[in-house]
């Protein structure tokens, strides 16, 4: 996927799926990244799009938390 497709769907599809989650959740944001995409290969939103969102998640909760990213 391009770019600007992975960008739209984060910003589209992908957020509305997950307004309301608990980002400290990891397993349950990935779950729904998963689900969401539907494919073996994730080829309907991208593995790289579903990587940088379940990362965001990540890093975002760890902010929250006030723990060290690595």
């Amino acid at each position: 996927k391009s770019v600007f497709s992975a960008v739209n769907l984060v910003s589209t599809k992908i957020s509305k799926k997950l307004k309301g989650q608990n980002i400290h959740n990891q397993e349950r944001i990935d779950t729904l990244l998963i689900n969401l995409d539907g494919t073996r290969q994730k080829t309907i939103l991208g593995a790289n799009a579903m990587l940088a969102v379940s990362m965001a998640v990540k890093k975002r909760s760890a902010k929250v938390k006030k723990l060290p990213l690595y």
